[in-house]
Parts: structure tokens; C-alpha cells; sequence
């Protein structure tokens, strides 16, 4: 019997995931509908959630990438679970040797995984995609100048390179991508916080034990709900949305 999504996933991993995919298809006036034949690469899939909920709609084959074997072993129960096992896959990759996961994809998905990358990488994203290919990249953002040190302590660890979307926009250029859209995706982030918190309580509750990287998941969330929700960092935390498509693509992305 086909399970649910929603027994599968209790909670989000990021703020926006297949809500922001969908977002970037509005920009681009695009529908899920007559996609038998197009493919996606996920990178940041976690635990699969975000590509299995778009496995719903996008009728292409989807692959998603992350380093947590963990995370990717759930994500293949949970799409032969879904009955998406025949075209939803997932695969052990680091972000760093993205050769290993083929070519030729008509959308590339990155998911939060881009704050320690540099334009290179952006570059060997762009042999990933086909001639009409199109880039989304979701990634927190700074709204402002003048970040207190106690909010950019937050995010910008282990060399996370946190930027505002002019300084994404610089970034896709030297890329190799021409910059089609943008959307400010920055109120999904206080009921994804909101929304993680509670379901962590419930969880801790309820005596469940849970899964390694969810236990480490929670402890470091915590400060990171605190700084945002109690301590004004929405003022200076937000989440962006850039779709791009490679640069010498003169056709309309399909």
C-alpha cells in the first residue's frame, strides 16, 4: 500500500525546498504538467522530502544528491514507499565532485548548499545542464548592510559565504549563467522555524528516538530559532531565490 508524504516527512529540512522549486516555475511562467521527458538534479535532498514532494507534479526523472548516507537511504525507502522508485532517485555525492552524478539535466536544483562554494563550482554546475538548462538556487541571504556580529555568527560558519543578491548575481556571471529571475522567498523562513521547533518538541516528547542526523539537526537549530525569532534576526536573515540559465543559451528555457 502507498504511504503519505506527510507520515513519511513530520517536518522540513530548509525553508523553502519544493515550495521555491515551484515558485521558480511561476517566474519562468512554467507548468509541472508535459514533463515526461525533462530531468532534475536536487542537490541538498536531506532525507528526500523536497524531490519526493515534487515527484507529485514534475513527471520527469529526478535525482537527488547529498552527503548524509543516511539521508539518502531514507530517501529511497520513502520513494518505493510513494511509488515514485522507478523515476526518483537518490545518490551519495559531495557537493564538491559533482562529476559524479552525469549530465545533460534540463533543471538543477541547489537547495542551501552553495554558501561554501565559489563561482568554479557554479562552473561545473553549468557542464550538468543541457543547452537550455535552467539553474535554482536557494540559499539564505543577508537583507541588509551593517549585520550585528551575534546574527552573522549564526550562519556564517565552517567558511559560509552568506551574500545579498547583487553579489549572487556577480557570482552567476562568472559562472557562466545569465541571471533570469529572482524572488525573495524570506517568509518561509519564520513558519519553517516555527514549524521545526514545534515538530522537535512533539518528537522529544512523544519519546521518539528518531535518527542521528535529526537529533544533531535540532541541537544546532536551536540557536539559530532563538537568534531569529526572539532576538530580531529577521531584520537581517532572509532567503533568496535565483534562477539562471547558462550563458550562451540564446533559446527560451523550455
Amino acid at each position: 500500500m502507498t504511504q503519505n508524504i506527510k507520515d513519511l516527512y513530520p517536518f522540513s529540512y530548509t525553508p523553502a525546498g519544493a515550495k521555491g522549486v515551484r515558485r521558480a516555475f511561476d517566474l519562468l511562467g512554467l507548468e509541472f504538467t508535459n514533463t515526461e521527458d525533462k530531468s532534475l538534479l536536487y542537490i541538498g535532498s536531506r532525507h528526500g522530502e523536497a524531490p519526493l514532494r515534487l515527484a507529485k507534479d514534475f513527471e520527469g526523472t529526478i535525482l537527488g544528491i547529498d552527503e548524509d548516507t543516511e539521508g539518502i537511504l531514507y530517501g529511497k525507502f520513502a520513494a518505493d514507499a510513494l511509488g515514485y522508485g522507478k523515476r526518483v532517485n537518490f545518490k551519495v555525492a559531495d557537493p564538491n565532485k559533482f562529476r559524479m552524478v552525469g549530465a545533460g539535466y534540463d533543471y538543477v536544483v541547489s537547495d542551501c548548499m552553495l554558501t561554501q562554494q565559489t563561482a568554479s563550482t557554479l562552473g561545473a554546475i553549468f557542464e550538468f545542464l543541457n543547452e537550455s538548462g535552467t539553474l535554482i538556487i536557494m540559499e539564505p541571504s543577508w537583507l541588509g548592510e551593517g549585520v550585528p556580529t551575534f546574527v552573522k555568527d549564526v550562519w556564517e560558519i565552517d567558511d559560509a559565504n552568506i551574500m545579498n543578491v547583487e553579489a549572487w548575481r556577480k557570482m552567476l556571471e562568472q559562472g557562466g549563467f545569465t541571471e533570469i529571475d529572482t524572488g525573495n522567498l524570506s517568509k518561509q523562513l519564520e513558519p519553517f522555524y516555527k514549524q521545526f521547533s514545534e515538530d522537535m518538541k512533539g518528537l522529544a516528547n512523544s519519546g521518539y528516538e528518531g535518527m542521528k542526523h535529526q537529533k544533531a539537526l535540532a541541537k544546532a537549530f536551536k540557536h539559530e530559532m532563538d537568534v531569529y525569532l526572539r532576538q530580531g534576526g529577521r531584520k537581517w536573515m532572509g532567503h533568496l531565490l535565483v534562477v539562471g540559465s547558462r550563458a550562451n543559451n540564446t533559446k527560451e528555457t523550455p
